[in-house]
């Protein structure tokens, strides 16, 4: 680095000290899914936090230890002075590292929305001091965080690089639902809870606009989290590992689900296709065919095409896999169709039942559902689809669907889908759907149920991936 350079980056050396001494007070901005982790392991490894949310009702549950996440356990362990939730964006001033954890969805045409993010970067501005850190969380596109920097600027002046730090680290969380086994805090130290995929153990990567930027990032979440923090050359390299992170998984999906629809044709089960490839032990990681949705996978494969388009790059393989996996709604609407003709009803009028509407398993996030996407073509023909998820029910307070509890969901219905593989769902048994549904119709979208035993109850069982149909 030239000297020049040196002399254009704000000084360090104070902010190293006060984050090695847990002395540095860190802000999370946004307290959704990564937020609100985030927030909760940084006050528990010892640093006192303040978070802010636009959402009252949210802030309220987080100060009263009421909230239902996957960390719920950690966080009730908090007293205020280390983690409180705020709406007021004047109460973060003084503070020395502010991270953003903002929603980052794409339009109608699979164009980023920021925003959210640009309303969040300017509420803050004026609140960051000379000095501070400023990491980015969210899953953008390709540059977004030097956008970043000039939002923040144009709202005080302030120039990263000069005036404060500024550097990218994509999220990276697994997330599941609450859990008592992660009870354990102790101020001060890294906090070791669960296995290789919780929050705390996910190797992460930081890319800042400078070395200064790079090193007390690096820092900062080595003190947060155990696990390994690689340092990246610019906040693009960043920004780049976290789309092809996504797009590897949708593009691979996207081959387990066009085997699916060939195999199917062909009377070959999917799965065990898959599991005979894994046996190679190289070159080559299984994925399993099935519905795509969340916030993540099909949202950041749509980022780079649309950012690609712009110079001149069609990105023919990533519209493929999101053509692929979009299409896989089709094929679970028209089987469920194709068994209802085949039974002999008339579609106007009949009900069918979509069981989950999060994402994945064991989860209560439902942005970008497919099972939204079911409901929406089935209505299309005049049925009566009907929504039933108790675990977004229970801790999604924002969902946008009207929830039926699982009784009446399932009552009279004409046919059933399994959308979600949640463990509510795995464990109805054939004999109890049996009694309740019209129809014993079973349309298992994510192979999670015991299809033998189903269709020794009298069910006309669908399996997307598998062979099964009668």
């Amino acid at each position: 680095m030239s000297s020049e350079a040196s002399r254009n980056e704000p000084t360090s050396a104070a902010l190293l000290s006060a984050i090695a001494a847990k002395e540095a007070r860190v802000a999370v901005i946004g307290l959704g899914t990564i937020g609100l982790p985030l927030a909760t392991f940084a006050a528990a490894s010892g640093f006192r936090v303040r978070g802010l949310d636009i959402d009252p009702t949210r802030v309220g549950q987080i100060n009263d230890r009421t909230v239902h996440f996957e960390y719920s356990a950690i966080l009730r362990d908090l007293d205020a002075t280390h983690m409180r939730a705020t709406t007021s964006a004047t109460d973060l001033a003084g503070t020395d590292a502010f991270f953003f954890c903002i929603p980052t969805p794409v339009d109608d045409h699979g164009r980023i929305v920021l925003a959210h993010l640009q309303n969040a970067a300017q509420a803050v501005a004026p609140h960051i001091r000379a000095g501070a850190l400023v990491v980015l969380e969210s899953s953008v596109e390709i540059g977004t965080t030097r956008w970043f920097a000039k939002v923040i600027e144009d709202a005080s002046g302030k120039v990263a690089g000069r005036d404060y730090h500024l550097a990218y680290c994509p999220e990276r969380y697994n997330p599941g639902l609450p859990s008592e086994q992660h009870a354990q805090v102790i101020y001060g130290k890294k906090v070791n809870l669960g296995g290789p995929l919780s929050y705390h153990n996910v190797p992460r990567v930081v890319g800042g606009i400078d070395a200064s930027s790079t090193a007390l990032a690096t820092r900062i979440y080595s003190e947060i989290l155990a696990s390994k923090i690689q340092p990246v050359s610019a906040p693009e390299v960043a920004e780049a590992a976290k789309l092809m992170e996504n797009i590897f998984r949708d593009v691979n999906i996207a081959l387990a689900n066009e085997f699916a629809e060939v195999l199917g044709a062909l009377g070959v089960d999917t799965y065990e296709v898959v599991n005979a490839a894994s046996s190679k032990g190289f070159a080559f990681l299984a994925h399993q065919p099935g519905l795509v949705g969340g916030e993540c996978i099909p949202v950041d494969t749509w980022y780079l095409i649309r950012q690609a388009e712009r110079v001149g790059v069609a990105c023919d393989l990533m519209r493929a896999a999101r053509k692929v996996n979009d299409g896989v709604v089709d094929h679970v609407v028209g089987a469920t169709l194709d068994a209802l003709e085949n039974e002999g009803i008339a579609l106007p009028g009949a009900k069918v039942t979509i069981l989950g509407t999060a994402y994945k398993e064991n989860v209560y996030d439902d942005r970008v559902s497919p099972s939204r996407q079911i409901a929406q073509r089935l209505r299309a023909k005049g049925i009566d689809a009907v929504l039933c998820d108790p675990v977004v029910k229970a801790h999604n307070h924002r969902t946008q669907d009207t929830l039926v509890d699982l009784p009446e969901a399932i009552r009279d219905a004409n046919a059933v889908i399994l959308a979600t593989a949640h463990r509510e769902f795995r464990d109805i048994s054939p004999e109890s759907l049996a009694k309740s549904v019209r129809t014993r119709i079973l349309v298992d979208a994510r192979n999670a149920l015991d299809h033998k035993a189903f269709r020794a109850a009298g069910f006309r069982v669908t399996a997307w991936g598998r062979a099964l149909d009668g």
